[in-house]
């Protein structure tokens, strides 16, 4: 058991999160829990987040892949609803601070001015306000799977109740053609990893975002607000409006082959996940070293109990054992011991730390 402990402490991306599988079938959204959770085929809906690695607080880590799905010029990102990142100045800095946090979806430094991080709203445009941008972009961190598409499912639209309203998207004042608005609202959903539910109608766009209060209930059944069109054909059914949506499912996929060369180049050296924890090394020979001397100890107190019976039964006839094997008062022969465990303390690789660079090409992620 131990031994399982340490060796996860030494390479603790072996038990990370690993790629998900999870598929459903045509019966989910079911009328009960108990109905919907036989869809699935790991016997119930996937929760939040099952599929990204978190830290010891709960907080979801940083991804190797992270992909820009926008970004300016051809971006406008004027967004508001950003948290201003004191005593960051410069756009590099600005741009590094949002890719290394997964729940950072998009970043925008003013010019001769203030960063700003975080989801954002507005960002093709402030309705007459003007904002000088000298950079911004939005990321996707890690993949997304599509777990069910919401709209035209075996002759069935779902509309998903208690989502966030972002209204009509425009640009210079003028309404999105309905092709560009359901793509915003996609990389819109994509760009933020709480977000599982998206949808598109003729009323604008509806994202799920559980900082703001709009969360879907888990697990999602028929009478927790799901609208279907062809079970409810009724004039206002807003499942009958939907023009596209999904179900969709956030995680970092698994580092491929020479994918800690790709990481490095884009995040840094401090960033790599090169398998190995030297703070975690250092922890384990503390505790291997007592262990070690301990068991040394142990073996040479059992040698000086078998010396010790040996020379009472020799002094019957008067021979002593220990003057025979060694002149040292004593000794009873060498022990034989052999390491418990021995430590195996990886080499770290050496790389590069890179310039963080606002328009760097990041590894494409999303899809």
């Amino acid at each position: 058991m131990l031994e399982t402990v340490l060796f996860l402490v030494v390479f603790p991306n072996l038990g990370r999160a690993r790629d998900p599988t999870e598929h459903v079938g045509p019966a989910w959204p079911a009328a009960t829990e108990a109905a919907g959770a036989t869809a699935w085929a790991a016997g119930k809906q996937p929760t939040p987040l099952s599929n990204w690695t978190k830290d010891n607080l709960g907080k979801p880590v940083h991804c190797w892949s992270t992909a820009v799905i926008e970004e300016t010029p051809s971006w406008p990102g004027v967004c508001l609803g950003l948290t201003k990142q004191d005593g960051v100045t410069t756009l590099n800095a600005c741009a590094a601070g949002c890719i290394k946090n997964a729940l950072c979806p998009a970043w925008q430094k003013v010019k001769n001015g203030a960063c700003y991080h975080g989801l954002g709203n507005n960002c093709w445009g402030r309705d007459g306000d003007q904002l000088d941008v000298e950079g911004a972009q939005r990321f996707q961190h890690g993949a997304v799977r599509l777990l069910k598409n919401l709209v035209n499912i075996s002759e069935k639209s779902y509309y998903i109740y208690g989502l966030k309203p972002l209204g009509q998207y425009t640009t210079t004042n003028t309404t999105a053609t309905p092709i560009k608005g359901r793509e915003r609202c996609r990389l819109y959903c994509y760009s933020n990893i709480k977000c599982q539910y998206w949808q598109f109608d003729s009323e604008g766009c509806h994202v799920e975002d559980p900082d703001a209060g709009f969360v879907v209930p888990y697990p999602l059944t028929l009478t927790s607000g799901v609208a279907i069109s062809s079970s409810d054909p009724v004039s206002d059914n807003p499942a009958s409006k939907l023009i596209a949506g999904e179900f969709i499912q956030h995680y970092c996929p698994e580092t491929p082959s020479g994918g800690e060369e790709a990481m490095t180049a884009l995040h840094g050296e401090e960033e790599t996940r090169s398998g190995w924890n030297p703070w975690a090394v250092g922890v384990v020979l503390i505790i291997l070293v007592p262990m070690f001397g301990l068991a040394i100890f142990q073996c040479f107190c059992k040698g000086q109990k078998r010396h010790s019976k040996r020379s009472v039964r020799a002094q019957g006839i008067g021979y002593d054992a220990r003057s025979a094997e060694s002149s040292t008062p004593g000794f009873a022969g060498t022990p034989d011991v052999s390491p418990l465990m021995m430590p195996m303390v990886p080499t770290p690789p050496t790389v590069a730390v890179p310039n963080y660079g606002y328009t760097a090409a990041a590894p494409n992620g999303w899809h």
